[in-house]
């Protein structure tokens, strides 16, 4: 069976078309120089027997706001996990898709952008992308619900767009115009708002979401998206407060049907829950500066008597994991002195039958035969 666990949906262009029906008060952005946004973000992915997450949260900073746009700088991410659902055991699996160095999918790591937003929430710039996948769009755009342009009870938003599909062995994530299978569909996307209750409070609106691919499979999209939700927004601030959505992506090949269920949770964070985000990030980088000065402090400790037997007896064991605790050792220390030792132990486990403990002891014994700029005075 051919899954989205094969696939890549990537949109490349599209074009906006947005038409409206009755008037009624519509909300509106405020936003405010200095203003400081946060917002809490899940994925849910609903595989066969476990629940594919991407988590995290995104923050911004107002640098400026007028009555053409709104520029502000971003920053966040989300992670991925795998859940295993009640009562059903699967084989622990890592999250689908490569490594984020790989991915195009940049919103699946900490990144950071300066974005342009219209009075409506349209993306009108931005210096970096967040994409995510499932043609779920960039991270840093998500919480920005696009409005009317003028007061309207119902507003709709199409788009025509381009599809890049690649398939392989593995997932292959890559940006369109990489190397790789993959093919082009056109499809077309209808988004409809409509204001559901609107209070001093709250405005309460609901979304539906529709996509299809020209290219049919039986008669039916070879690709679509059917989704529906709903969406809190605060019209004493201006900013949407949360949003609730499921949608579930169809895939078809002429053999078999794929179906995916996603849910989107967005929730606006409070400035207590700022300010804990903020204190959490400033905590959790002083323990990454604390720990690196550790590391370099211990790195150029020179080795004692027993610290060096105790590492040799372990390059010499038979267990390959002893000896990975040795190499991990000597590679966490920078020599003080030239150790013939060492050196020749190293050399040794150059030819060693496992590749991953030759090629380990290759590298750390690069490191160990360089003679310390000291002894080369002498």
């Amino acid at each position: 069976m051919q899954t989205f666990a094969r696939r890549l949906l990537i949109p490349a262009a599209f074009s906006v078309l947005l038409t409206a029906a009755v008037a009624a008060a519509g909300p509106k952005y405020q936003f405010q120089s200095g203003q400081s946004l946060a917002y809490q973000i899940q994925v849910e992915i609903d595989r066969e027997g476990y629940l594919e997450i991407m988590k995290g949260a995104t923050h911004y900073t107002i640098k400026s706001s007028n009555a053409d746009a709104t520029e502000m700088g971003f920053s966040g991410g989300l992670s991925k996990s795998i859940k295993s659902k009640p009562g059903v055991i699967v084989r622990r699996r890592r999250p689908l898709g490569p490594s984020s160095a790989f991915s195009p999918f940049t919103g699946l790591r900490s990144t950071k952008s300066v974005i342009k937003v219209s009075p409506t929430g349209e993306a009108v710039s931005m210096t970096s992308t967040s994409q995510l996948p499932f043609l779920l769009g960039n991270l840093s755009q998500l919480p920005f619900v696009r409005l009317p342009t003028k007061e309207q009870r119902t507003w709709e938003l199409k788009r025509n767009i381009s599809i890049a599909e690649y398939s392989g062995r593995f997932p292959t994530l890559r940006p369109i115009g990489g190397s790789g299978s993959k093919n082009i569909s056109q499809a077309e996307q209808t988004t409809t708002y409509t204001i559901k209750e609107s209070t001093d409070d709250k405005i309460t609106i609901e979304k539906t979401f529709k996509m299809a691919t020209s290219e049919t499979v039986d008669g039916k999209p070879k690709f679509e998206i059917n989704g529906s939700g709903t969406i809190d927004f605060d019209p004493a601030s201006g900013i949407v407060r949360e949003v609730n959505f499921e949608e579930k992506l169809i895939s078809r090949d002429g053999k078999n049907t794929s179906e995916v269920p996603l849910k989107l949770t967005i929730k606006a964070l409070s400035k207590e829950q700022i300010a804990e985000l903020e204190k959490q990030r400033a905590e959790a980088m002083a323990r990454l500066k604390e720990a690196e000065a550790k590391r370099k402090a211990n790195a150029a400790k020179p080795l004692t008597a027993d610290e060096k037997a105790t590492i040799l007896k372990q390059l010499k064991a038979d267990d390959f994991r002893e000896v990975f605790k040795g190499l991990r050792a000597l590679q966490s220390r920078n020599p003080q002195k030239h150790d013939e030792e060492i050196v020749a132990q190293l050399t040794t486990l150059k030819s060693h039958s496992k590749r991953a403990v030759s090629g380990m002891a290759t590298r750390v014994l690069k490191k160990w035969s360089v003679k310390p700029k000291s002894e080369e005075k002498e």
